[in-house]
């Protein structure tokens, strides 16, 4: 797992282009994605794998309604050839273990765009009250009736 390098930024953009292209040709979805102000507040990450680029995420602190010590965790996605090999997962886990090496994290947060069974066996419980804001945190409260998670990002 690695820091994305903006040489890497078209090559993870189209690791999404399949779910959120909705009709765009590939460089109008480029440019899309390239404008993206939301893209350009987070830190990308990347995982490799024999010298390839196979999956890609997107961590925010700070936005979108995140708590003072909370990261939001987006645009997860894989390579079409590469999908369904645990890729996403294994970079999931990197960027948690990372962020908890920090000592300055204590909940992580996604919205689950797919089934969340795939995030459930990460550890992500889904939100009180909410289909798709998942996290993974030791307090308790998170879970509980009245805590209102993240906006969508």
């Amino acid at each position: 797992m690695r820091a994305a390098d903006p040489a890497d930024m078209d090559a993870v953009y189209m690791m999404g282009f399949d779910a959120f292209a909705e009709g765009l040709a590939v460089e109008a979805y480029l440019a899309g994605c390239r404008a993206a102000p939301k893209y350009r507040l987070g830190r990308w990450y990347v995982l490799e794998v024999e010298g390839r680029t196979v999956s890609s995420l997107i961590c925010y602190e700070g936005h979108f309604g995140l708590a003072a010590r909370a990261v939001g965790i987006g645009s997860v996605a894989t390579e079409v050839g590469a999908r369904r090999r645990g890729y996403a997962a294994a970079l999931i886990k990197a960027v948690v273990a990372a962020y908890r090496a920090r000592g300055d994290v204590d909940a992580f947060y996604l919205h689950a765009d797919v089934d969340p069974e795939i995030y459930r066996r990460l550890g992500f419980r889904t939100l009180h009250g909410s289909e798709a804001c998942m996290a993974l945190a030791a307090d308790e409260a998170v879970f509980g009736v009245g805590f209102v998670g993240p906006r969508y990002f």
